[in-house]
């Protein structure tokens, strides 16, 4: 990944976590971002073996911060609406991030952040239908 490739995903992942951050209420946490150059280790008990990470949250629920480290590389590979879920996704796990305490095997948690995050994707596709079948209707002046 050249230096300019680098920084084109940096602004891109960016941007769509900023957004993705204060449409879920999360405005008022402090977030910093990693981004790695290379692969993201999955620790045992974080996926299914064989998954890869394209992006792992560490949260400090309690002082509201969240530190969100990014696999570069796999950004370049990554269309936009597929970053727009993995970034929900993300930010569910900050959401839900104090009911880990103490565990180390976070599947449980993988799976509710995974229903939550496409129950938030359902309701955005519906209200965009919604808003499409409202404008169908009206005469444009």
């Amino acid at each position: 990944m050249t230096d300019r490739e680098f920084e084109a995903q940096r602004k891109r992942v960016r941007r769509e976590m900023n957004k993705w951050r204060n449409l879920m209420g999360l405005g008022s946490w402090a977030f910093s971002y990693v981004y790695c150059r290379e692969g993201l280790d999955v620790p045992d008990g974080y996926a299914a073996e064989g998954r890869t990470c394209l992006m792992r949250v560490n949260s400090a629920w309690e002082y509201c911060e969240a530190e969100i480290a990014i696999s570069m590389p796999m950004m370049l590979e990554t269309p936009d609406e597929e970053l727009s879920r993995i970034c929900i996704h993300e930010m569910m796990h900050v959401l839900v991030a104090e009911l880990r305490e103490g565990a180390d095997d976070i599947r449980h948690e993988e799976r509710v952040v995974t229903m939550l995050t496409k129950a938030a994707m359902w309701m955005m596709e519906g209200a965009a239908l919604g808003e499409r079948k409202k404008l169908k209707g009206k005469a444009v002046a």
